[in-house]
């Protein structure tokens, strides 16, 4: 799913603001690639275990925080 709206989102910014936009498009699908793996590795080890609503509050904590991360680091890597 991910490769055919990335390809079809970056194509779109392309065509309308350049290859800048395409490129901060496509940016930003890797960086919240990692709250998505966080997400349901989370779902997929908890879940047998822990319930529905146990197990998705921590998941989306964890997506929020992976998240975060990767906004942090890439702001610091930005930047030099």
């Amino acid at each position: 799913p991910f490769a055919v709206f990335g390809l079809v989102f970056a194509v779109f910014s392309q065509i309308q603001q350049g290859g800048a936009s395409s490129t901060n498009v496509l940016r930003g699908i890797v960086l919240g690639s990692s709250a998505y793996t966080c997400f349901f590795t989370i779902v997929g080890i908890a879940l047998p275990d822990l319930g529905i609503g146990i197990t998705y509050t921590l998941a989306s904590l964890g997506a929020i925080a992976a998240s975060g991360l990767s906004y942090l680091l890439s702001r610091r890597t930005s930047k030099h």
